[in-house]
C-alpha cells in the first residue's frame, strides 16, 4: 500500500490495531520513557488500539536486560579502579545509590509494565494463534516468509509467530493491522500480506493518522479556541461565517405554477445553534 492508500484506509476505518517491533524500540535507544517512543498513545486518540505481541515484548525487554547489566557492569569496574587509584575506601550505599545491586531483568519488566499502563497498550500472547505452531514449522521447513533460505533463518522464528499471531488477530476482526516496523523479515510478510501493512519510522505512521483525520484535528481546535473564550467576537466570526455559507446553498423549490420560475438565495439570516 502507498502512503496515500494507507491514509484512504484510516480515514475509512479499515486499521483495526497498531504495532511495534523491535527495531521500533532499538531505534529509541532501547529506552521506554523516551517521549518520541510513548507517543504511541496517539493512536488511541482515533479509537486504535495498540498492540504488541509478548514475543516482541520479551525481546525488548531482553535488548534493555543486557544494556541495563553492561552499564552495571562498566560502572563497577570503572569505580572499583577508582577507588584503588585514589586509595579510596567504598561508601556506604554506594551500590545501592547508583543501583548496582538493581537486578536488570526485574528493571526491564518493570519499564515495560510503565510503558504499556502509559500508552494503554494490549499484549498479544502468541500461543492462542490459531494453529500457530503447525503453520510456523511449515513456513520453516518450506522456507516461506518471514523465513528466509540462509542458514540463520532459525533466528526468525520469535518474528515468524509474532507475526502470525498478528495477522490472525487482523482475520479475526476483519480489519487490517498497521506494523510500525524497519525489519525485512517483517515487510516481506507484510507486502504478501492481506493484512498486515508495514511502515517505518513511527513519525510516518502519526503522520498517515494526522493526514487522516486533519480535518477532525482543525475542527477540534476551533472548539477548543471557542471553550477558553479568550478570543474577542469569535462567536460572532462564526455567525458570520456560518451565515455566508448559508447564502451560496443551493435549493430546489417544489411548487406548481403556470409559468416557469427559477429559485435564487439572495440573503440568509442565522436564528439560532
Amino acid at each position: 500500500m502507498t502512503r496515500e492508500d494507507v491514509i484512504a484506509a484510516i480515514g475509512e476505518g479499515r486499521i483495526g490495531a497498531v504495532t511495534i517491533d523491535t527495531t521500533v524500540f532499538d531505534s529509541k535507544q532501547k529506552n521506554f520513557r523516551q517521549v518520541d517512543f510513548r507517543t504511541i498513545a496517539q493512536f488511541r486518540k482515533r479509537n486504535t488500539p495498540v498492540v504488541i505481541t509478548d514475543v516482541i515484548a520479551s525481546e525488548m525487554m531482553a535488548h534493555l536486560e543486557v544494556e541495563a547489566a553492561e552499564t552495571q557492569r562498566v560502572l563497577k569496574t570503572a569505580l572499583r579502579q577508582n577507588n584503588l587509584r585514589w586509595h579510596r575506601e567504598r561508601p556506604n550505599n554506594e551500590a545501592a545509590t547508583l543501583f548496582l545491586d538493581r537486578d536488570p531483568a526485574a528493571f526491564a519488566q518493570s519499564e515495560f509494565n510503565d510503558f504499556v499502563a502509559d500508552v494503554g497498550a494490549q499484549v498479544l500472547p502468541v500461543s492462542e494463534t490459531p494453529d500457530g505452531l503447525s503453520e510456523l514449522f511449515r513456513r520453516y521447513f518450506v522456507v516461506e516468509t518471514p523465513f528466509a533460505e540462509k542458514a540463520t533463518r532459525k533466528q526468525e522464528f520469535p518474528d515468524a509467530a509474532a507475526l502470525l499471531r498478528l495477522e490472525a488477530y487482523a482475520k479475526q476482526r476483519e480489519k487490517l493491522v498497521l506494523c510500525v516496523a524497519q525489519d525485512k523479515a517483517w515487510k516481506d510478510f507484510c507486502d504478501k500480506s492481506d493484512h498486515l501493512v508495514a511502515v517505518f519510522p513511527l513519525n510516518a505512521a502519526l503522520g498517515m493518522f494526522s493526514a487522516a483525520f486533519e480535518d477532525e484535528d482543525l475542527a477540534d481546535k476551533i472548539v477548543e479556541l471557542w471553550k477558553a473564550g479568550t478570543e474577542e467576537d469569535f462567536e460572532q466570526e462564526v455567525r458570520d461565517a456560518i451565515i455566508e455559507r448559508l447564502t451560496y446553498v443551493d435549493f430546489d423549490v417544489d411548487a406548481d405554477c403556470s409559468v416557469e420560475f427559477e429559485a435564487e438565495p439572495m440573503d440568509a439570516q442565522l436564528s439560532e445553534y
